[in-house]
């Protein structure tokens, strides 16, 4: 055997690395002692004085030597660390530093580290439930899952893989998800974390839009049950909400200041509204008389609590409102499907409903089209008959 000198070692020898040749290796008295390759150039295992061993490459690149640790014996074995090395020599060969490559892929980002910046960058100037919901899909189902991967070895299959885990629960839940997670990884290509977006091209899973709303016949029981209840902050904040058409949160977080002095005007603001734009909506009688009574008990949170602090949830007194007026299936949102439907029913252009429920888009309105269409239809049905009314008689 013909010893060489190393750095860092008592003594180097060459020899055929096998596994029984690293079974048979005694540790040194102290510091550590490499037995290289006599056929790999620089590939070694290392013995240390406490008996751990590992693999290793010696290398000279630029003027420099390195030797980085491929890995421990017996977790990777003699042909794995070989094939290893031999990756690891082409990448010499063409003028490349494997050991800043291995550097590089550590400090490579993960799922999580793309959470940690989307969630401080993204989410910090969102409403408090829309960050909830965002940090339930990414600490319950996306994290646990994908959270140690590497964004660049990250897969389409993965997100497939994910997407499919969620629909198994929830499957509009799971378009959210998704949803969120695109929206994180478009962020992260503009960060050149990314080159390519894998979640692009995953077929979402088919939603069917709510259609419950309340019948003529409802609507009496559930402003009985209301009213026998007037004075409840809760059931005065549900009553807000069935002749507003907002939504719970918009309720909820509003103040009175939001409101002209005569309450006949509301003016949400942008930090409450699902749009983050001002939304300003005038007000029927019956809701102002509601404030008014409700400005009564505190002049600057319309909706409290039987704490005395704000409602943060209407969902007790709702159950029981539901249960007593026999509408166990309808939400408190169907409240707002309920207002819509009834306008377009009516003959309410669908501009004029998105005006009322704040939609920024038209195509978010045009679900009640079919019941504009349908108005339209009869009123035009009536008209013909009153042509064909007049036809008949002037022809008898």
């Amino acid at each position: 055997m013909t010893i060489h000198k190393q750095t860092n070692a008592d003594t180097a020898r060459t020899q055929r690395i096998t596994a029984a040749l690293i079974k048979s290796l005694v540790p040194p008295p102290k510091g550590n002692r490499i037995f290289y390759d006599d056929d790999l150039t620089g590939f070694g295992i290392r013995i240390t004085s406490t008996g751990q061993k590992a693999f290793v490459l010696n290398y000279r690149l630029n003027g420099k030597e390195y030797r980085p640790t491929i890995g421990k014996y017996p977790e990777w074995t003699v042909t794995a660390a070989r094939k290893r090395v031999q990756e690891w020599r082409q990448q010499i060969d063409r003028g490349e530093n494997p050991l800043e490559k291995k550097r590089e892929e550590r400090a490579a980002p993960t799922v999580r580290d793309l959470y940690d910046r989307f969630h401080h960058t993204h989410l910090q100037g969102r409403s408090k439930a829309y960050r909830k919901d965002q940090e339930r899909d990414w600490k319950v189902w996306i994290l646990p899952a994908l959270g140690d991967k590497k964004l660049k070895d990250l897969t389409h299959e993965d997100c497939v893989q994910l997407h499919q885990d969620r629909t198994a629960k929830a499957p509009v839940a799971a378009n959210r998800m998704i949803a969120s997670f695109r929206k994180a990884l478009n962020k992260a290509k503009t960060w050149q974390w990314l080159q390519y977006n894998p979640v692009e091209g995953l077929q979402l899973n088919r939603e069917e839009p709510r259609e419950r709303y309340l019948t003529p016949d409802e609507i009496r029981r559930l402003f009985d049950e209301l009213q026998a209840r007037e004075g409840n902050g809760a059931a005065d904040a549900i009553k807000f909400i069935a002749l507003t058409g907002c939504r719970k949160g918009e309720a909820l977080q509003t103040l009175f200041t939001d409101f002209n002095a005569e309450l006949t005007e509301w003016t949400k603001p942008a930090r409450i509204t699902k749009q983050r734009k001002r939304h300003r909506i005038p007000l029927p009688l019956e809701v102002t008389e509601l404030l008014q009574r409700r400005r009564e008990i505190d002049d600057f949170h319309p909706f409290l609590g039987t704490s005395g602090r704000p409602l943060l949830d209407v969902k007790n007194v709702w159950q029981s409102v539901r249960q007593s007026a026999d509408i166990r299936d309808v939400t408190v949102h169907d409240l707002r499907h309920s207002i819509a439907t009834y306008l377009a029913s009516n003959g309410t252009s669908l501009e004029t409903i998105g005006a009322v429920l704040g939609h920024s888009q038209v195509q978010t309105t045009r679900r009640y089209a079919h019941i504009y269409q349908d108005r339209l239809a009869t009123e035009l049905q009536r008209y013909s008959n009153a042509i064909k009314e007049i036809t008949s008689s002037s022809s008898d």
